[in-house]
């Protein structure tokens, strides 16, 4: 049987924390409710698809930092 992860309350240490990758992440097709996500000047339209190598390098970073950030968390916690 497969671990299952769940959250019963907001108090209580997190055991697990499941960080995903932006690799393999797409532009979605036009909708007005993303459209307020779009980087300044947007993408040409209709554009949707793979998000450029450059965005994702970018996110790559910030999600890498992130996980160093709950590294040290973790470390401080003493888990």
């Amino acid at each position: 049987m497969p671990k299952i992860v769940n959250s019963w309350n907001e108090w209580d240490p997190l055991k697990r924390v499941i960080v995903g990758r932006p690799e393999g992440t797409n532009i979605p097709a036009s909708e007005l409710a993303w459209q307020h996500d779009l980087p300044e000047g947007g993408y040409p339209l209709p554009r949707y698809g793979p998000f450029p190598e450059e965005i994702v390098a970018a996110a790559n970073q910030q999600m890498d930092y992130f996980v160093s950030v709950l590294e040290k968390r973790r470390s401080w916690s003493g888990g």
